[in-house]
């Protein structure tokens, strides 16, 4: 009975893939070094842009949204919801940029030191490359 109420209520809603963020710095060759993953990311099916959440932060969504003019580009906005006599409204607050480098977006937020890297693979394919290397 639990398993059709479940797939009621996701009928109808896009898919999303899941992907991994990480702490960490770029090789020369592209590759993560000292990879810890710090957060998890989202995207719906046909969306340009990902839903993040960092777990030291884990109250605070953020949004990563494409610049208009340059696809490699995004901007990271903190999503606020604040609500007061039945209204709901919604504030992002710019927090930071990111761009595309190889396979991942390099987040930088600007209160952090360090960089964190979106992997552009979602949870789904790092699965089956794992499958396939073992």
């Amino acid at each position: 009975m639990n398993e059709n109420v479940i797939a009621l209520a996701n009928e109808g809603r896009p898919k999303r893939e899941k992907y991994f963020v990480y702490l960490g710095e770029m090789s020369s060759y592209g590759e993560i070094l000292e990879k810890e993953t710090v957060g998890i990311a989202f995207q719906r099916e046909g969306s340009i842009s990902f839903r993040m959440k960092l777990w030291m932060f884990y109250k605070t969504p953020y949004v990563l949204v494409p610049v208009k003019d340059d696809r490699t580009k995004y901007i990271v906005y903190s999503v606020e919801d604040s609500s007061s006599d039945e209204r709901v409204k919604g504030f992002w607050n710019k927090v930071g940029v990111a761009e595309l480098c190889g396979n991942y977006l390099k987040v930088k937020l600007y209160l952090l030191p360090e960089n964190l890297f979106l992997s552009l693979f979602s949870e789904k394919q790092t699965t089956q490359n794992l499958k396939e290397v073992a």
